[in-house]
This record gives C-alpha cells, sequence and structure tokens, in this order.
C-alpha cells in the first residue's frame, strides 16, 4: 500500500491545521496538538516560560478544574502528558479510538486555560523544584550550560526549564501576553496517527477549535552564530566519575546532509557496535561513550557523552581524540556504513508498529516544514546515502572543533580551571 494513500490534511478557516497517517492494521490511536512555541522563542527576561506555560494548561478551564482533567482522561483510560523543548511543545494522549472525540474536546478545552494567580504561583514553586533536582542529577545542568555556551548568541542556546531567577520573576500578565502570541490557530498542528480517519478528525477540530481567533505569529529570530570551541573544567565535589561533554556543530533539519549525519551519529557513538562502543565501552575503559546528533530547524548539534572512571578519563579522553581525528583522516568503511543502515532501518521499522512512534514525526514534520515523511521514506533517504556523502559531511562539519566541558571532583594537573 502506498503510505501517502494514508495520510490526510485539512485546513480550518482560522488557520489550525490537522493531519494524520492511518495504520489500518492497528487497534489504538496517538492523537495531540504541536505548537511552534519553545525556549527559542523566550527572551532572558521569561526565560523557561513555554514550559511553565505548559505546565499551566493542565491546571483548569472555564469548566474545568485540573483534578477534573485528570479524571476525564482517567476514566477513559487515557494516558496523556505534554513535553516542551527548544521548538515545540506538545500535548499528546494515547487512547483507544472510541475515546478520539472525547480527547480532543479535552485537549480544545485545555488550550484555552483560565490562568488563575494561585495556580500559577503554585506551579512556579513546582518548576523551581524540578530545576533544582536537575542540578544534583549528573552532569548537573552542565549539559544545558554547555549548550548554551556552544550557541552563544542563537537562541537555541535558551535552557528550556529557564533559571531559579527567571522562574521566580515571571508574571502572569508576561504568561497571559505570551500564550495569546503563540498559542494562535495558525501556529498549532492537530495531529494523529493510528486507527484514525482524517475526515471525521478534521470535523471534530471544526466542532471543538473552529472558534479558535486566528492571529499572526511572528518567526523565530535567527541570527548568524559562530560555535562557541574551546573547553571548560567544571569542579563538582563528591562524585564518583567524571563526566566529559563535547559539542559539535552538524546540519539543520533543512540540509540533506541530516541523513548522512544520522548514520555518522551511529558509526562513531551508539550505545552499541559503533566504535567508541567497541574501543571504549566494550573493553571495560568506560561507561558510557556515545556520540548523539540533534537537528533543529536552522541548526543542528552532534553531542558526545563520556562517563568515565577518573584516573581513566585522560586516556579514555585520547582514546576519543584518536578515534575522530583517524575518521577525519581516514573516513569510514562500506561494511560499517551499511551495518549502520540495518540499524536504523530496524529502529525505524520496529518503532513504527506503534502510533505514537508515527505520531511525533509527524506533528514535528509538519509543523516545521509542512511536509510528510513515512517510515518507509525515511528509510528510503537513509538507503541512498553513500561512503563519499558521509566524507563530504566530515568536510563540512569537523568532528575535531569541539567545545569541551569536564566535569571532575578532581582537576587534571596542569590544566587552568574555569568554573
Amino acid at each position: 500500500m502506498n503510505p501517502y494513500s494514508m495520510f490526510f490534511h485539512h485546513v480550518l478557516s482560522n488557520g489550525l491545521e490537522i493531519v494524520t497517517q492511518t495504520l489500518p492494521d492497528v487497534e489504538s490511536v496517538a492523537v495531540g496538538f504541536f505548537v511552534r512555541c519553545g525556549s527559542r522563542c523566550e527572551n532572558s527576561a521569561i526565560s523557561g516560560m513555554s514550559h511553565v506555560l505548559e505546565h499551566m494548561v493542565f491546571k483548569g478551564s472555564r469548566t474545568r478544574t485540573a483534578m477534573e482533567i485528570n479524571r476525564a482522561f482517567d476514566a477513559r483510560g487515557i494516558s496523556f502528558n505534554a513535553v516542551t523543548s527548544e521548538e515545540m511543545t506538545a500535548f499528546h494522549a494515547f487512547l483507544l479510538p472510541e475515546f478520539l472525540e472525547d480527547t480532543v474536546e479535552l485537549f480544545a478545552d485545555l488550550l484555552r486555560p483560565t490562568f488563575r494567580e494561585a495556580d500559577f504561583l503554585a506551579e512556579k514553586e513546582v518548576i523551581l523544584e524540578e530545576i533544582r533536582m536537575y542540578e544534583d542529577t549528573p552532569p548537573f545542568c552542565q549539559d544545558e550550560k554547555i549548550r548554551q555556551t556552544f550557541f552563544h548568541g542563537h537562541p537555541l542556546g535558551n535552557p528550556v526549564l529557564g533559571s531559579r531567577k527567571s522562574v521566580r520573576s515571571l508574571t502572569i500578565e508576561q504568561m497571559t501576553a505570551y500564550f495569546q502570541q503563540f498559542y494562535t490557530p495558525s501556529n498549532i498542528v492537530l495531529a494523529a496517527c493510528g486507527k484514525v480517519d482524517g475526515e471525521k478528525l478534521a470535523r471534530l477540530a471544526e466542532k471543538y477549535c473552529g472558534f479558535w481567533e486566528p492571529g499572526k505569529v511572528p518567526m523565530p529570530f535567527s541570527p548568524p552564530w559562530t560555535p562557541m570551541l574551546g573547553e571548560k573544567i567544571v569542579i563538582k565535589h563528591d562524585i564518583p566519575q567524571d563526566y566529559v561533554l563535547q559539542c559539535l556543530r552538524g546540519p539543520s533539519e533543512k540540509e540533506p546532509e541530516k541523513y548522512a549525519a544520522r548514520l555518522l551519529a551511529s558509526m562513531v557513538g551508539e550505545d552499541f557496535g559503533s566504535r567508541f562502543y567497541w574501543q571504549l565501552v566494550d573493553s571495560g575503559l568506560a561507561e558510557q561513550a556515545i556520540l548523539d546528533f540533534t537537528e533543529y530547524s536552522d541548526a543542528g548539534l552532534f553531542q558526545i557523552t563520556l562517563i568515565s572512571p577518573p584516573e581513566k578519563t585522560s586516556a579514555n579522553r585520547k582514546k576519543i581524540s584518536q578515534i575522530l581525528q583517524r575518521i577525519s583522516r581516514e573516513g569510514f568503511t562500506e561494511k560499517e556504513l551499511q551495518l549502520a543502515k540495518t540499524r536504523l532501518k530496524t529502529e525505524l521499522i520496529l518503532g513504527g508498529e506503534k502510533p505514537w512512534e508515527h505520531f511525533f514525526p509527524l506533528g514535528c514534520e509538519w509543523l516545521f516544514r509542512r511536509s510528510f515523511f513515512s517510515i518507509r521514506d525515511e528509510c528510503e533517504q537513509l538507503r541512498q546515502v553513500t561512503l563519499d556523502e558521509i566524507h563530504q559531511l566530515l568536510q563540512k562539519y569537523p568532528l575535531t572543533q569541539s567545545l569541551t566541558f569536564h566535569i571532575t571532583a578532581m582537576p587534571p594537573k596542569g590544566i587552568r580551571l574555569s568554573t
């Protein structure tokens, strides 16, 4: 069956877009609203606002209290949640098809919330505790701080949680204005995957969201930027292991090299079967050594994470440097590339047996690029990547130019500290 025959798209008169992918062989539905609103939309005065707003949406509407919202979902066996990232906020649920209308009505109600001062103050305390917990969890906020440093001057460096100072200073008036600016229909996509009829979902969207007032949303500010490079030693007392983080520039979602970048990350730093795995983890030198790739709408990021016994960290870092330098000189073999393609294809196909694994790519792809890519399309794009394209990627985005944070209880000798 042609995967495009299972795709449906519709736009309401107020600008809200509906996209669905019908999966005829499943008996469940993943559905939710994607809002093009994340930490990159913020400035220092309202840092963390997108995440606070995500929390506040569940605190009640004009017709339901927070308790009534939770009971309504629970009574139908619906698993629901929300997530905020640098570029979007998503409200999602996984359910049986007979509860689709109830779920759309619930979410549509929630996305027109009533902001109450008491709820706002209480939820800020919840988020402040979340920040405190994050600060106590390895690598102790340094993964966020290295991104801020790496993306200096670019809004992708804005922290999703904000800071204690910024969250404390947020006002309900600021949040109301922020909501009115970004939660407008033309900035939202309603997506569903699984046992779903696209035309039926469009009718439900018209019924429950058709009255939402249209509005214009400013595009996120995207200044040109040059990544910050160098090294910083962070002293964290009483930790038994070292954490080494490295950021390197990579292609954005708009660039065709993103598929080569996914394969490169798998060959270098997959948590099994990669060069890092065989030379550092399988050998017992490090607890973890991975290379991740994250693509954004106008930038990309490779990130290396090394977790190592302190006495082995210096040698492990040297080993990583040698691996990357050798890759830069010699590239990869055809066998490595084919193994990476098989790994990623297997992950995509196995994950694709669940509606929610289709759901998030569908919603994000349409929110940012107004395009539909099925899992079959993704597999085909990966299949077409050649060794030459991988090696061209290495020339365009060198793996030897990075920003490094070393979190340790015992600083290496002869290195100037920066805390």
